[in-house]
């Protein structure tokens, strides 16, 4: 099926999965732009259409963590990324960076210590180093 439903604050619509996909790219940019709002309501819509995919979970945890709201993106990246892909590199990365600035530095270091050693994402690699630098030299 190459239609998918999306559900926001206006009502419903039914979009083509490619205009999905380019909504998600949206949400990404508006997420790197500081637009929160406009990501949080492009990432939820995206997650409300089903069927669960990280990728707009993953929007949501990184606006969070963004915001300064790292209880609620560790807890997206935890809970919600993690059980449905509990090898992605990306979430648990930035769960790293959501424990380590909400100040658990411990549980921080035991996620980003493999994931800088051997993460086969090279961006999940390099944020793991940084963030354990980050942890060494805040320690």
């Amino acid at each position: 099926n190459q239609w998918v439903a999306l559900f926001g604050q206006e009502g419903g619509v039914v979009i083509n999965r490619d205009v999905a996909r380019l909504r998600g790219k949206f949400g990404f940019w508006g997420l790197w732009q500081g637009r929160f709002a406009a990501t949080d309501s492009i990432f939820t819509a995206l997650k409300d259409a089903g069927p669960a995919r990280t990728g707009p979970l993953l929007g949501l945890g990184m606006a969070a963590a963004h915001r300064g709201d790292y209880a609620r993106a560790a807890e997206i990246f935890e809970k919600e990324v993690l059980a449905i892909d509990p090898d992605d590199e990306h979430a648990k990365t930035w769960l790293g960076l959501a424990l380590f600035r909400k100040g658990d530095s411990g549980k921080a270091k035991e996620i980003l210590e493999p994931l800088a050693a051997s993460a086969k994402a090279e961006d999940a690699r390099t944020l793991a180093k940084s963030l354990l630098e980050e942890i060494a030299a805040s320690a």
